[in-house]
C-alpha cells in the first residue's frame, strides 16, 4: 500500500510532492523518500513523494517529464572513492552528459573532512582527490557539487533540489519546506 493511501485511510493530514521523482534503475542504493516531514502552513506534516524506477540517461534522480533538464548523481563515500581511483574515465563521460542539462549536481553523502581523514595507506591521497574535483568543477561548471553530512541529509537535499527546480520551471509555488 502506498504511503498516500495509508495516510488517507487514517484520515491523517499530509503533503504530497507535486511531482514524481524518477529513480534510475541502475541506482544500487536508492533513497526511499519515506519518513520525510515538512513544515506547511505552520504545521509539521508527513511528506508523500511518488517515485518511479526508470532508466535515466544521466544521473540517479530526476523529475518525471524533466529528465533531460535536471539530474542528480548520488555518491556515497565508498562509491566516490571508487570513482576517484578506478572509475574516473566513466565518471568524466557522466559529467559530460550532465553538463548538457539545464541543472545538474553531484550529491555527496559525506563531508569533505572524511576525505581528509583517509588512512595514509589508501591508494589515493586527499590532495589528488581535491585536484580532480577542482579540475572537474572547472571543466564542467554547470554541474554543482553538493556535500551533505550523511545519507539522510543528502536525501532531504535531493528532494529540496528537485522541489525548487520544479517550482522555478513551472512557475508554481510549493508551500512546504522539508524539516
Amino acid at each position: 500500500m502506498s504511503a498516500e493511501k495509508e495516510f488517507k485511510q487514517l484520515g491523517a493530514d499530509f503533503e504530497t510532492a507535486p511531482f514524481s521523482i524518477i529513480v534510475d534503475t541502475r541506482e544500487q542504493a536508492p533513497y526511499g523518500f519515506r519518513g520525510l516531514r515538512v513544515r506547511s502552513r505552520k504545521m509539521e506534516l508527513p511528506l508523500v513523494v511518488l517515485c518511479e524506477r526508470r532508466k535515466l540517461d544521466s544521473g540517479d534522480y530526476s523529475i518525471d517529464g524533466m529528465e533531460k533538464e535536471i539530474s542528480i548523481e548520488r555518491k556515497s563515500l565508498d562509491d566516490a572513492l571508487s570513482t576517484f581511483t578506478n572509475g574516473h574515465e566513466r565518471f568524466e563521460r557522466e559529467l559530460e552528459r550532465l553538463q548538457k542539462m539545464k541543472w545538474a549536481a553531484i550529491l555527496l553523502e559525506f563531508e569533505w573532512s572524511r576525505i581528509l581523514r583517509l588512512p595514509p595507506e589508501r591508494i589515493i591521497r586527499p590532495q589528488a582527490i581535491d585536484g580532480m574535483i577542482v579540475a572537474w568543477q572547472q571543466r564542467f561548471p554547470k554541474v554543482h557539487w553538493i556535500w551533505r553530512p550523511g545519507r539522510g541529509h543528502a536525501e532531504k537535499a535531493c528532494v529540496n533540489i528537485l522541489r525548487r527546480y520544479w517550482a522555478e520551471s513551472t512557475g508554481q509555488r510549493v508551500h512546504w519546506t522539508i524539516i
